[in-house]
């Protein structure tokens, strides 16, 4: 196998790895904002019917549905200024050139270049619109489907899961 692709890094490759990142990779993340969801309305239901029924309230009903707002907005201000970030970097509207071959994947830009072994990879996610490459460390490289074949793919996931 050797395939070279452009990666061109932009406002949508950035926005559609964070959205399969989000849907594939994360554990928690994906969940935070139905959690916090759930949380305002238990907080609330459980505050009027205690209020109600008992004629009482407690600290503990408005502390839970404010937790809840409080994750809401760590999910809005977690991916805003994750994306934030990316936009205003040196790397935003640039591309980077990545080979592969049976050895190795390399990649070239305007900051550097680096090879790394397949063996360095330790797992390979195939998404809707994408394939994330994920290295030991819990970071990931993400290359979209519309720069590589989807065959190309699947070669790649062979050379990292073997």
């Amino acid at each position: 196998m050797n395939v070279e692709i452009i990666q061109r890094y932009n406002k949508d490759y950035f926005l559609e790895n964070y959205y399969e990142w989000l849907k594939y990779r994360s554990k928690f993340r994906k969940h935070q904002k139905n959690v916090g969801i759930f949380l305002m309305f238990l907080g609330f239901i459980l505050g009027m019917i205690f209020f109600f029924q008992y004629n009482s309230s407690s600290f503990i009903f408005p502390l839970v549905f404010f937790f809840g707002v409080g994750m809401i907005f760590n999910f809005y201000y977690t991916k805003h200024t994750w994306l934030k970030e990316r936009f205003t970097s040196k790397q935003n509207d640039r591309e980077i050139k990545i080979c592969f071959d049976d050895n190795k994947m390399c990649s070239i830009s305007e900051f550097g270049s680096s090879n790394l072994d397949w063996s360095f990879f330790t797992d390979a996610i195939k998404t809707e619109k994408g394939l994330f490459l994920l290295l030991g460390n819990g970071t990931s490289i993400y290359i979209q489907k519309s720069v590589l074949h989807e065959n190309y793919m699947d070669e790649i996931i062979k050379h990292i899961k073997n």
